[in-house]
């Protein structure tokens, strides 16, 4: 089974695009929402948070403060780094558990599906054979990113500024998926899935 990595910037589409895979039955991970799970499931997470951001992180039922940890990295890039520094790992450690997993229930799986918007800067390009790029226009991101998370544009335009960008994205990975709302997006995926699958 080959491990695919699917990336691109805040508002490009990756979900959707995903969803279109798992339609497939081509089984996603996605590194965003399972670090967010694994705040609350190992102690040595919760512990180092709290060490780096304080008491406010979690709160008093335990769980974690994502309002708080947010505007903490947000103006903060040491934090954010250090943040991930703590939670990479055990990212890492579960998306592996989890192949071998699918690897045993679908043994004649060609391929399995890592959605994660940081990637290369994560180095979780490391963990993976392939790699495609979701593309869509700066103005179309921005929008898509502002409705979805009720932001500003400000806020969007920064969170964007701390990804790597399109340009760089696009020298380092194999494959490129257009969503700009103009390109049909099935017969794309449809061609890569035929790619990964004679693989």
């Amino acid at each position: 089974m080959i491990r695919v990595g699917i990336t691109g910037n805040i508002g490009s589409g990756k979900t959707t695009v995903c969803k279109i895979f798992e339609s497939l039955h081509i089984p996603v991970y996605y590194a965003d929402r399972e670090a967010k799970n694994l705040y609350s499931k190992y102690p040595e997470i919760k512990n180092e948070v709290i060490n780096l951001l304080g008491n406010s992180a979690y709160n008093d039922n335990g769980l974690p403060n994502f309002s708080f940890i947010k505007s903490e990295i947000f103006i903060n890039p040491s934090k954010l780094s250090a943040l991930n520094n703590i939670l990479h790992p055990y990212v890492f450690n579960h998306f592996h558990h989890w192949c071998n997993e699918i690897q045993i229930q679908q043994p004649n799986l060609p391929y399995a599906i890592k959605e994660a918007a940081i990637l290369f800067e994560s180095g979780a390009n490391k963990t993976v054979e392939k790699t495609i790029l979701v593309t869509a226009p700066t103005e179309l991101k921005i929008q898509r990113a502002m409705r979805r998370d009720n932001a500003t544009e400000q806020d969007v335009i920064q969170r964007l500024s701390k990804q790597l960008s399109e340009e760089e994205l696009l020298k380092r990975v194999d494959f490129v998926i257009t969503n700009d709302e103009k390109t049909p997006l099935i017969p794309q995926v449809l061609a890569i899935h035929k790619q990964l699958t004679e693989l």
